[in-house]
């Protein structure tokens, strides 16, 4: 089944909240790294929010992916080159970079990106416009 990935996105916004992490009683920012692996119809999306790279994401490589949304904004997210990495360790069908030309401090040119990761990692990536849908 093909799903329009903004059906999805709208989804994660409306449904998904992220909260402050507290051990005992006080509040911890030591990982302030987060992400969500959302199933729907079938399809495995990982969401990697505001995020940087990180080694766990290479548990992330058994659970069959269909699409990796990964900050490239490299501002208080990866960069691109660490987005590339986190594909290579997150092994998805597609890669969809986000968290990027919203603001001066993390304008990046995603085509550059596109060229990049699919040369070292041979998976496509898919450059969106805002608003645009894409098809799973």
């Amino acid at each position: 089944m093909k799903i329009p990935l903004r059906y999805v996105c709208e989804m994660v916004c409306d449904r998904v909240a992220a909260s402050q992490i507290y051990l005992g009683d006080k509040y911890t920012d030591a990982s302030p790294w987060e992400g969500f692996l959302i199933e729907i119809c079938g399809k495995r999306i990982y969401f990697a929010g505001d995020t940087g790279l990180m080694a766990d994401m290479v548990l992330l490589a058994g659970e069959e992916i269909d699409a990796a949304l990964l900050p490239i904004g490299d501002r208080y997210t990866m960069g691109p080159e660490d987005a590339v990495r986190a594909a290579e360790m997150i092994q998805p069908r597609l890669v969809i970079p986000m968290h990027y030309d919203t603001f001066p401090t993390i304008e990046q040119d995603p085509q550059a990106f596109r060229r990049l990761a699919e040369e070292k990692t041979g998976i496509p990536v898919a450059v969106l416009k805002p608003g645009e849908a894409i098809m799973l």
